[in-house]
């Protein structure tokens, strides 16, 4: 994905501002101010808000699977650290993705569209790690890994980031220690 600086710029004020108050609340001409951009600038590269909520998703898609490439040695376990890595420093707000989902589900089918895309994007993400590691099961493995991953992400709004990724850890391991299941 190529962006530009006053785009990335927009993205990045757009996406605190999501995460925030969520999309809804969040109106186009708050984005414009606090991103410093001209209205024109932000239509130039957002035609309209709903472009700019899947920008702010396909922005956002891209450093989540940035976080979880960073490992050398990539494992199922590597994802579930980087997961528990990007739950630490989003400063547990839940998910944005599914945030969308429920504001816009019946409202805007692209961006519930590319939501689900995300999701099976994680899901496909996973199972194809544990192909490559050889793990027994992969579909199986990674469709458990990711019930755990999301169940973090939303209870790392009313829990501790440490407590959250300490059990996401152990549920994870129980799940890979038990490929037989």
């Amino acid at each position: 994905m190529s962006i530009r600086p006053k785009e990335e710029q927009i993205l990045k004020t757009a996406e605190q501002l999501f995460v925030d108050g969520g999309f809804h609340a969040t109106g186009i001409n708050r984005v414009i101010k606090e991103s410093g951009v001209a209205t024109m600038t932000l239509y130039r590269y957002f035609p309209s808000k709903n472009d700019l909520v899947v920008g702010v998703l396909k922005y956002r898609e891209e450093k989540y699977f940035n976080c979880l490439r960073l490992p050398e040695k990539k494992t199922v376990q590597s994802v579930v650290d980087a997961h528990c890595q990007w739950i630490a420093e989003q400063n547990a707000k839940g998910c944005l993705f599914f945030r969308a989902l429920e504001e816009y589900a019946e409202i805007e089918k692209k961006v519930a569209q590319f939501v689900k895309d995300h999701k099976k994007k994680v899901l496909d993400y996973i199972e194809s790690t544990a192909q490559e590691e050889g793990l027994y099961k992969q579909h199986s493995i990674a469709t458990k890994i990711a019930l755990v991953l999301e169940g973090a992400t939303a209870m790392a709004e009313a829990f501790t980031p440490d407590e959250i990724i300490l059990h996401t850890k152990e549920l994870s391991s129980l799940i890979l220690n038990d490929v037989g299941d």
